[in-house]
């Protein structure tokens, strides 16, 4: 996969991503080895949060750059941000007053993802998902894109363009002065003020031949921002500033809703918020607004829960007991052919019978509650009688479906191949008979897939390649 960096060269996704992983672990490093006697690498469990959005192709993606970085694979650890964050305000703030049995709603608002779920408490102090964590790529950066989008529309695209790529330190220090700004807006603020840097004046007025002043007096944003030459001043007044928060905080709030709808037997009473973006007074004032009947808990450190969430998940790693999948998972396997019932398409002869492949054999349902550790098995029959069957690769092959009842391992169905185990055959080639076991092992965030040959004893296992 290739990205694009801010000059439009591309370069490769996982250089870049390896690249920023092995600078924080060298860092982390040299920090330990100075603070720390007799510090050694095999000591080390290295935690890494992800979205709940991450997709299972995500998930190996990060795992091979963080193994390509130096972290050893069974020193790695990857943790969902929302339970982290959960885990921590469990402990942080509401220590005293949680019940066995008590729901809320977690919401972690981060810069580019919010993670929304719900978690029942239970005993031991441990938590079970009683609704499956959603993403949507929204997030405070969202807020920035809004921002950006107004100004190429304020004072032409191209304008803006050129002087995000041939300024980019005065692009970024803009940036961030305004998201300095936004991080103090709130709804009863009348305006934000921004600097403006002589670089984009000068390249306003030698692109368009007008001054930036005249191009505000005569765009329909007239009497909603303003620019001072003598200050060097932009004002934004609240109706713009609102209009970039809005559809964040509209797919926030509208998540919630739906996350509410469907847990409307549950009698949740509290919506807790963290991550970066719920420190947004505006965005803390909204969502109060909306959710006026029920109880919104703010963590102070907002943008640290995941992180010392992270930790504690490092230390005691089965806080989360329970946890809903988030695909129907199974086997694609073949069986014998009945006219009128299977698919021609999907017809097979093989050593001279007639079979139906790549029928779904469901083990894990869409929306199930799943235990790290649990383990779900298929027992089938398998042949090779002919010669060229005898010493020919078998196959494995793990499907995902959005469907919860999918048939067949087939786009229709809303399937895709997530992973295979290879099976090469003995010297002496495969018998003409023997009795396999196919097993789906739960992880933390990931699956694992073990093959046995219960005829041999011969095993194989492998972490699923979505990649």
């Amino acid at each position: 996969m290739m990205i694009r960096d801010s000059s439009g060269r591309k370069v490769r996704a996982l250089r870049v991503f390896y690249l920023a992983i092995k600078n924080m672990k060298e860092l982390a490093e040299f920090i330990i080895k100075k603070s720390t006697i007799g510090y050694k690498k095999d000591d080390t469990l290295w935690v890494i949060t992800i979205p709940a959005i991450s997709s299972d192709s995500a998930k190996q993606f990060m795992r091979e750059a963080s193994i390509a970085a130096g972290i050893p694979n069974d020193q790695l650890k990857f943790v969902l941000e929302p339970e982290a964050a959960a885990l921590y305000c469990k402990d942080r703030l509401m220590a005293d007053t949680v019940p066995v049995g008590f729901k809320y709603i977690i919401a972690d608002l981060g810069g580019g993802t919010t993670d929304i779920c719900v978690h029942e408490t239970v005993a031991d102090d441990k938590l079970i998902e009683i609704y499956r964590a959603t993403g949507k790529p929204v997030g405070g950066s969202s807020v920035d894109k809004e921002f950006e989008k107004f100004m190429g529309d304020l004072i032409g695209e191209i304008v803006w363009t050129e002087f995000s790529s041939e300024y980019p330190s005065v692009h970024v220090r803009f940036m961030n002065e305004f998201q300095v700004k936004k991080k103090h807006f709130t709804l009863d603020k009348d305006a934000i003020t921004l600097r403006t840097d002589t670089a984009l004046i000068d390249l306003i007025k030698t692109r368009t031949g007008k001054t930036f002043h005249r191009i505000i007096r005569n765009s329909v944003y007239a009497d909603k921002v303003g620019y001072s030459p003598s200050y060097d001043e932009f004002v934004i007044y609240r109706e713009v500033m609102e209009q970039f928060f809005t559809p964040s905080v509209n797919s926030i709030t509208e998540k919630i809703r739906k996350v509410l709808e469907n847990c409307r037997e549950s009698n949740i009473q509290t919506i807790l918020l963290v991550g970066g973006y719920s420190e947004s007074p505006y965005l803390k004032e909204r969502v109060e607004t909306e959710f006026n009947d029920l109880r919104v808990i703010f963590s102070v450190n907002s943008r640290l829960a995941v992180l010392n969430g992270a930790v504690m998940m490092g230390w005691n790693p089965n806080h989360i007991i329970q946890r809903r999948s988030r695909y129907t998972y199974g086997f694609s396997v073949m069986c014998p052919f009945v006219d009128g019932k299977h698919p021609n398409y999907l017809r097979y002869i093989q050593d001279g019978k007639v079979w139906c492949c790549k029928v779904f054999v469901k083990l894990i349902e869409k929306g199930q509650l799943l235990e790290y550790g649990q383990t779900f098995k298929h027992k089938g029959d398998n042949t090779a009688i002919s010669q060229e069957l005898k010493h020919k690769e078998r196959y494995t092959a793990v499907y995902r479906s959005t469907k919860k009842c999918p048939e067949y391992c087939t786009e229709e169905h809303g399937c895709n191949l997530i992973g295979n185990i290879i099976k090469y055959p003995p010297p002496e080639g495969w018998p003409d008979y023997w009795v396999g076991e196919s097993c789906l092992i739960v992880g933390e965030t990931e699956f694992t897939v073990k093959d046995i040959n219960l005829t041999t004893g011969k095993e194989y296992m492998t972490r699923l390649d979505f990649l």
